[in-house]
């Protein structure tokens, strides 16, 4: 009796363990797909981020290299950006009369990739287009209650869509399954505000940040990056920025000016007054001596959106003003100097500089470039020419760019930003 109990207890381990070694292929199977359909939904989610943040930015009147590098650098932490798993087009449309968008107004051009993802033969035919231009007509059509009589008409869009190729993690390309997703998709569309016209490109700058660049810079190389990278004040740690981070630049060993200039490309100006290749900092005003209330005059300059066009009445000193000043109150915004009667900022106007001591006007100053960085704001800044007649104590403003702060050095006395576009929308002059 005691061997055939010993022989049943023997025979049911036996049998655990083969039912382990049965139920254990299958458990791993289940955590290697819980993992691979984990990695896939944050693939996704990143794609489909980074595809909204391109048409968001083409919405914004970017131009399609500047969509490009926003699409990019949305993911240039967390993704490759090898252009061998990677497709994207820019599409942009216009909707006609009849609501309809018409194929001489629907471009979907590719801007990245070398045309190697699984679905790029499919995705690059007349049928796919003409079939994605109808569902984007379609979805336009669509009101608030999901009805199709929204009246789409003169609206244009501009959108993203793109193709990422995805490697499975854990190495399970062999699964049926999985070979359904290798390419993930992204598209985001999105209505384009609207541009100035040639009319309103003569009116007067208004947004404008008190920044002055020389004009005559030219884009810079890897190697100076790398050799300032150390220098940075802000970002600190991992934040400070790579050369990865800046895929659009011009081709290695060459360099691009400012004028020739386009979206993504990244410069550095350093901290200087009335010299080449420099940034300095502006006064809006030669009236203005104090703030009501207290407070920084160029730092609140600085701070978003910016004063420039601020004509109202804030109680600032002198209060009363002397009667040079042609208003009958102080205010914050432009007027020009030598010229104060012109309070519309344009090209060709005279700018005075704000005189501050130290590179970077102090702590009020350097904590509002830091907002401006953190939160990637793009910022309209005035453009002078160093063979032109800017002298002390007054800038005349050469034209204007809009920029994204990615940087700063107290140590190296320098700038970095990243160009937006040249900005001919508004501030331009007449020549009769």
């Amino acid at each position: 009796m005691k061997k055939l109990i010993q022989f049943l207890r023997q025979s049911a381990r036996g049998q655990s363990l083969a039912e382990t070694a049965l139920v254990m292929p299958i458990l791993v199977l289940l955590i290697a797909g819980v993992i691979e359909a984990s990695n896939l939904v944050l693939v996704q989610n990143r794609i489909s981020t980074a595809a909204r943040s391109g048409a968001r930015f083409g919405a914004n009147g970017g131009e399609d290299p500047g969509i490009l590098n926003v699409t990019l650098n949305t993911v240039t932490q967390t993704l490759s950006l090898d252009p061998n798993i990677w497709d994207i087009w820019v599409v942009r449309a216009e909707v006609d009369d009849n609501r309809q968008i018409p194929a001489d107004q629907f471009t979907f051009t590719h801007v990245y990739g070398s045309q190697m993802t699984t679905l790029y033969t499919e995705t690059n035919t007349v049928t796919f287009t003409n079939d994605l231009r109808l569902q984007i007509e379609a979805q336009l059509r669509l009101n608030e209650n999901n009805d199709p009589n929204a009246d789409s008409s003169g609206l244009k869009v501009v959108g993203t869509y793109v193709l990422y190729e995805i490697d499975s993690i854990l190495g399970l390309d062999v699964l049926p399954t999985l070979l359904n997703y290798r390419t993930i998709q992204g598209f985001s569309i999105m209505r384009r505000a609207a541009v100035a016209t040639s009319i309103d490109q003569t009116e007067g700058c208004r947004g404008v940040f008190p920044i002055v660049l020389e004009q005559g810079v030219r884009t810079i190389s890897q190697a100076e990056f790398d050799a300032i990278r150390p220098q940075f004040t802000y970002p600190t740690g991992i934040n400070v920025p790579r050369w990865e981070d800046f895929p659009r630049q011009p081709p290695p060993g060459t360099t691009a000016p400012l004028l020739q200039g386009l979206e993504g490309y990244v410069f550095k100006f350093n901290a200087g007054n009335f010299t080449s290749r420099n940034f300095d900092w502006l006064k809006w005003n030669t009236n203005i001596t104090a703030l009501n209330g207290g407070g920084n005059l160029l730092a609140t300059s600085l701070t978003w959106p910016g004063n420039s066009s601020d004509h109202q009445n804030r109680g600032d000193s002198p209060n009363p003003p002397p009667g040079s000043w042609p208003y009958p109150f102080t205010f914050r915004g432009f007027a020009e100097a030598g010229d104060p009667e012109d309070n519309q900022l344009h090209g060709g106007d005279f700018i005075m500089r704000d005189g501050v001591s130290g590179g970077f006007g102090g702590l009020n100053v350097e904590q509002t470039l830091r907002s401006h960085i953190d939160s990637q704001r793009v910022l309209r800044m005035v453009l002078w020419d160093a063979n032109g007649d800017s002298a002390e104590p007054r800038y005349r403003a050469s034209g204007f760019a809009v920029f994204r702060i990615r940087g700063y050095s107290t140590s190296g006395g320098w700038l970095l930003l990243e160009l937006y576009r040249l900005d001919l929308s508004c501030g331009q002059t007449i020549n009769n």
